[in-house]
């Protein structure tokens, strides 16, 4: 099980103090969960892709955060995760395993979302809920603010 830690924040950030960091890249870490990012307060840019990720938590207290990357990882339950990042526009989460077209309406809080990837442009990493018929619908009604 691999954390974030301050090293590993200060290594591929190149910064040594974690509150002025405003981007992040942990891209392929065999992370587990999203922590000690607290100190994090000015990150507008994060990336998390490509781990071992199955809950969305430790980020509210990003406010700055606009564009978030999980893609790639194991989360099937959105929850309130992701409430407090009210200035959100970008946030990637396909080839996850989100199965349940009510986890999405929980992103109907984050106003300035633009843009929502729950797959490829060719449908390759497409989480298990984009396979219901009534899913594109569903995501237009509930998030109006996306970009189409």
């Amino acid at each position: 099980m691999t954390t974030i830690s301050d090293h590993l924040i200060r290594k591929h950030s190149g910064e040594y103090d974690p509150e002025v960091v405003t981007r992040l890249s942990l891209v392929k870490q065999s992370l587990t969960e999203i922590s000690n990012l607290d100190r994090c307060s000015s990150l507008t840019y994060l990336d998390l892709s490509n781990n071992d990720i199955s809950l969305i938590m430790g980020l509210d207290h990003i406010e700055s955060l606009k564009r978030l990357d999980l893609s790639c990882n194991k989360i099937e339950i959105l929850g309130s995760g992701l409430s407090a990042n009210v200035n959100l526009i970008s946030l990637n989460l396909k080839g996850n395993l989100i199965r349940d077209m009510n986890q999405l309406g929980g992103l109907a809080s984050l106003e300035k979302l633009e843009s929502l990837h729950l797959r490829d442009e060719s449908g390759k990493d497409a989480n298990p809920v984009c396979a219901d018929e009534g899913y594109v619908g569903y995501v237009q009604k509930t998030l109006k603010s996306l970009t189409l």
